[in-house]
């Protein structure tokens, strides 16, 4: 990857990886479906002012239907799915189990793309990170309640649902301007997510506290509007597989927050594993010869 692209990688990456601090805070006073709804909207007025400023190109016919797809499977529905996990396990469990989406990308990758090339050392660097993601959580995440298995459940289901839409828009959005695929799957994300949000938590009410709002505002305008932008324009640059990796730093971060904010003590899990985490994404995202193929464009 270029500088550049390793920029994005990491910025997304602390970001994203804070996602769970921020939903436990919201989830006193919303439900999932709420919380998701009202990040979609303020995320939607967030990216269309960017619009505004930065005037990207717009294709002359709006897919609507890859934005269809992609505001379901990369935002309402996985991000409902682990708001609500988030109520029978616990964040360290969540972490992990979404941590499973660079797996799921490479497999379906093999399916469905022809760009992207798994040599053994990229194949290690997977392995590796994903161990180290399993040593960084395995004394955070324990069982929680009764309802362990249906949590666990919709996290796996939220990570597949995220290496689907990312092989989706890979193969069939790239020629949009980054930004442009963000505001579309966000906007058809907001649609989708607020009627549902009226029907399945009624009566629907807006919070009062103000922790709450600022942890909506935060994953709305950093984690959903930057972010989605970031993401897209990575997603473009280096592909599925390469882009999903930053799923394994989320636990590392969330460790690293958790030291610096709440006090918590440095362990040994937290050096090695964060050891083999880094070890991994550098083997998954080094540079490999792609041989010469009639059709590079999909």
């Amino acid at each position: 990857m270029s500088k550049k692209d390793w920029i994005k990688f990491w910025a997304i990456s602390l970001l994203w990886g804070s996602h769970y601090l921020w939903i436990k805070i919201a989830l006193h006073e919303t439900g999932p479906v709420t919380m998701t709804a009202l990040r979609l909207v303020i995320a939607t007025c967030g990216i269309a002012i960017y619009h505004r400023i930065a005037r990207p190109t717009y294709p002359q016919k709006t897919p609507w239907l890859s934005f269809l797809f992609l505001g379901l499977f990369n935002l309402s529905v996985p991000f409902a799915l682990i708001a609500w996990s988030e109520t029978h396990i616990t964040s360290g469990m969540a972490s992990i189990l979404n941590s499973t989406s660079p797996l799921f990308t490479m497999l379906l990758s093999w399916i469905f793309l022809r760009d992207e090339i798994f040599s053994p050392i990229r194949l290690l660097g997977l392995a590796l990170g994903f161990a180290g993601v399993i040593l960084l959580v395995s004394n955070k995440a324990t069982i929680g309640s009764s309802g362990f298995i249906l949590g666990a459940a919709a996290v796996l289901l939220a990570a597949l649902s995220y290496a689907v839409a990312a092989i989706y828009a890979k193969r069939y959005t790239t020629h949009l301007h980054y930004s442009v695929q963000a505001l579309g799957q966000v906007m058809v994300g907001a649609v989708v997510a607020l009627p549902g949000s009226i029907f399945i938590e009624a009566p629907f009410t807006l919070p009062q506290l103000p922790q709450t709002w600022a942890a909506i505002l935060i994953m709305a305008l950093l984690l959903t509007t930057i972010g989605a932008n970031l993401f897209f324009s990575l997603l473009n640059s280096v592909g599925p597989t390469r882009t999903l990796m930053i799923s394994y730093l989320y636990p590392l971060v969330g460790v690293i927050l958790g030291i610096i904010f709440l006090g918590e003590e440095p362990t040994w899990q937290l050096l090695i594993g964060g050891a083999l985490i880094i070890g991994g994404v550098i083997l998954a995202n080094s540079r490999l010869k792609r041989p010469s193929t009639i059709q590079e464009q999909i």
